[in-house]
């Protein structure tokens, strides 16, 4: 029997290549996006995954009342050691310290010199997060003070092998000059996670605990130090909520007493980090993804299934005499389902294949590293025949049941199925023609706010700026006064406008706070604001503009403090002039106001900032250079030339201003490229569903336009006829889509503080689009057929 229907089946499809074709390429496409797309949501959804008891992790987050005493992501230094001997749930904790260092071999004469993104952590680290080495104990590679680890690649770079347990490593600290630190163990690449990859970049090298060369003992411990990352593993079988139920009163017992209402520890799990961090965006786009695989799907589907609908209507002549020579039901039904399964197989085999080949380069595309198993594991194979017998039974189900079910008299007189089965292929024409608006007019929409994120005006000059980030660091004054020869020989490069010493570039945002209040206020009225640290030269590199008083100056060793628009509204500061208390220290005055500027991404409203001079607060890891040559690839140069000149010993690590802003949405511009590509996809199979229906719609209606042109219908008034059809159908896509795409993208725009407009012209264009193209494929084919000698078709039609 199945080798029958399979006969049956392949005689049939081979009756009709064009068809066939466009419904097998239509759905092919189909499943291919929808397969690419489930590959990259379960890729998402694979990171952190591989950890062991990942589960029973949970990083320590803050809420503090006052949103800038400290980020988010990180907790006081000493929470996690305190929560282990409060809590007996709390089995294990692990702090990280993340930044970057200079660091080259020890045992070579004048070897390179490299700047590689660190960590520095407990001893237990390793062992916490399951961390295999390739060479080195895990147990026992971080117990010894300088101890490091290195990634296999940074090891072979380093030292030309990644066997290079017992190596020297020289590190440049920040307080204690450049020290050697012992390598005790090497890891191999591990799938993209939040352990070896912090904030988008990936970690290469480990560095143990050292009391005073990257962090002091009391800052390591102390409830003060907000900014480590902190992660606790708890007891198997642990109560979560009971748990956190009990952290207000550990906070009112363990932390400094003015904390008590002002800050809450936050159990955060650790197998979904990646996918809640920066306010959920990762997740965000892992659901819009999956809508849009299941949207497409559902694309493919109707359009697969309108044309067998409409192709098994065709044989309802067929059916009708097999019924009459005494066939059942079963027997009618069995070649139209069997039809339809095979075509689905073939068109998910198709689909698959392409897939497996695109794989590569579609992951290429989206800048994401492929981690999961693949296309061809048990799950995706599963997934791929149930959507082959579903699809395949859903579009036979239909006309199989209908048709069987008429009486032989009815078929034969060819009344099978017209109204009915013209209602459920204009109804699903609708839903497919609405459901590829959507996915279009939205891909519109996320081009439109990344245009607006490149392009707008963020109170501050971008263009031709050059961040050098591998500033030697000797925090103190006598740091900052030994790079100003280099400041100097930088200033005298042909080409440099000027050079800026500084924590923080203009876009990179204010992660540091200082606590400030107004002189005569009591100390409760102390704020945690933002905080830049720069010196006088900043506002010549980036443009800044003070609108009241005035920037520092060279003269005056950086006396004062500024305030943006915000911090002065927030503080009640008026003017120049009035003093305020920072950290506690004797009142300073507040030197200028700036105008504010986004000094962070465009998902966050401007806050307050506090600018303090780097010769008051010696903290500094920047040169920023304006450019002033239109010739950048030989100022940069120069500026290299002049870098090994006289910081020889330092990597020339650089950046252009302009990438690290294009850098801070590039989620959203990787979430566009993608629904972009899909939603082209989209568009094609409609289109194609499109070309077959009216195809079958001008075979079925032949005759009836052979009588019209004989009656003297001329061929424009025939085209007429299915422009009239299929453009009320468009238009009621169009006036389905439209609201839907707008609640979506009004919903996805919530992400940011500043955004488009949405307004009517996404939705007119697209509409636009699709009926533009819908008419002109209308007019070309039923054109033909209306301008055919009508004698034909009618003949034709008799004989049938």
């Amino acid at each position: 029997m199945f080798r029958y229907h399979a006969r049956v089946a392949l005689r049939t499809l081979r009756r009709r290549p064009t068809e066939t074709a466009i419904n097998v390429i239509g759905l092919a496409l189909g499943l291919t996006c929808c397969v690419l797309l489930a590959l990259y949501v379960r890729n998402e959804l694979a990171v952190d995954r591989d950890v062991p008891h990942a589960e029973r992790i949970y990083r320590l987050g803050s809420a503090w009342s006052d949103g800038a005493a400290g980020p988010p992501i990180t907790a006081p230094a000493a929470a996690g050691p305190a929560l282990v001997e409060t809590f007996a749930e709390v089995e294990a904790t692990v702090r990280i310290w993340a930044g970057w260092l200079n660091v080259r071999a020890g045992d070579e004469v004048a070897p390179p010199v490299f700047r590689r993104n660190a960590y520095v952590a407990d001893a237990n680290a390793l062992t916490f997060f399951g961390f295999d080495l390739l060479h080195g104990d895990p147990s026992t590679a971080l117990a010894a003070p300088r101890s490091v680890v290195l990634h296999e690649r940074f090891a072979e770079a380093v030292f030309g092998t990644a066997d290079a347990v017992g190596r020297t490593l020289l590190v440049e600290t920040y307080n204690n000059g450049e020290q050697p630190y012992t390598v005790t163990g090497v890891w191999a690449d591990r799938p993209f996670n939040s352990f070896t990859h912090f904030d988008g970049a990936e970690f290469e090298v480990i560095t143990s605990f050292t009391d005073g060369d990257l962090i002091t003992e009391y800052a390591w411990w102390s409830w003060e130090n907000r900014y480590l990352l902190a992660y606790v593993k708890l007891a198997v079988g642990a109560d979560v909520a009971a748990l956190r139920s009990r952290l207000p009163a550990f906070v009112a017992e363990q932390a400094p007493q003015e904390w008590a209402e002002t800050y809450a520890i936050l159990l955060e799990s650790f197998a979904t980090l990646y996918l809640d961090d920066n306010d959920g965006r990762n997740r965000k786009a892992v659901y819009l993804l999956s809508a849009l695989a299941v949207l497409i799907l559902a694309v493919a589907c109707i359009n697969f299934a309108n044309l067998a609908t409409a192709r098994a209507l065709n044989r309802a002549k067929e059916i009708g005499v097999r019924k009459a020579v005494g066939a059942q039901r079963a027997q009618l039904v069995g070649p139209l389902l069997g039809e339809a399964v095979w075509v689905a197989a073939l068109a998910t085999a198709l689909g698959a294949g392409m897939a497996s080949v695109l794989q590569g380069p579609f992951f290429e595309l989206a800048d994401k590293p492929l981690v999961v198993a693949g296309l061809w594991d048990a799950p995706m194979l599963l997934g791929l025949v149930a959507i082959a017998l579903v699809t395949g039974l859903s579009a036979g189900g239909y006309p199989a049941l209908v048709l069987s079910a008429f009486r032989p008299v009815r078929v034969l007189r060819g009344a099978a199925g017209g109204r009915q089965g013209g209602q459920l292929r204009r109804s699903l024409v609708v839903v497919q023609f609405a459901v590829a608006l959507v996915l279009v007019a939205g891909a519109a929409i996320i081009h439109q706010q990344t245009v607006f994120l490149d392009q707008a005006s963020l109170g501050f000059e971008r263009d031709r700026v050059l961040a050098i980030r591998s500033v030697p660091r000797d925090w103190s004054p006598e740091g900052v006064e030994r790079l100003q020869p280099v400041k100097t020989r930088l200033e005298a490069v042909p080409g440099v406008r000027a050079v800026s010493l500084s924590w923080e570039t203009a876009s990179e945002g204010a992660p540091n706070t200082l606590a400030v209040r107004r002189a005569g206020q009591p100390e409760d009225a102390t704020r945690d604001l933002p905080r830049f640290v720069v010196d006088a030269e900043y506002d010549d590199v980036y443009g800044l503009d003070v609108v009241a008083g005035a920037f520092f100056s060279p003269d005056e060793q950086g006396t004062g403090v500024l305030l943006n628009e915000r911090a002065a509204a927030v503080l009640g500061v008026t003017a120049p002039g009035e003093l305020l208390h920072v950290d506690g220290a004797e009142a300073v005055p507040v030197r200028g106001i700036v105008r504010d500027f986004h000094f962070d991404s465009l998902h966050r409203a401007i806050g307050p900032l506090v600018i303090a001079s780097v010769e008051q607060v010696p903290l500094y890891r920047t040169f920023s250079l304006r450019l002033d040559s239109e010739d950048t690839a030989a100022t940069l140069a120069a500026v290299r030339a002049a870098w090994q000149d006289v910081l020889p010993t330092a990597p020339f690590d650089y950046s252009f201003l302009s990438e690290d802003l294009s850098l801070l949405y590039a989620g959203e511009r990787r979430t566009g490229t993608v629904v972009a590509l899909a939603s082209a996809l989209a568009f094609a199979v409609a289109m194609l569903g499109l070309f077959g229906l009216v195809s079958l719609a001008v075979l079925q209606r032949r005759k009836e336009i052979g009588v019209r042109k004989v009656l003297g219908a001329s061929a424009l008034r025939i085209v007429g006829l299915f422009v009239k059809d299929f453009g009320a159908l468009v238009l009621i896509a169009v006036g389905l889509a439209a609201p839907l795409t707008y609640l979506a993208a009004a919903r996805w725009l919530d992400a940011f503080a500043y955004r488009i407009d949405l307004g009517p012209g996404p939705f007119f264009a697209v509409g636009g689009v699709l009926l533009a193209t819908t008419l002109t494929a209308v007019c070309v084919l039923v054109l033909r057929a209306a301008l055919a000698d009508p004698v034909r078709a009618l003949s034709r039609s008799h004989q049938e």
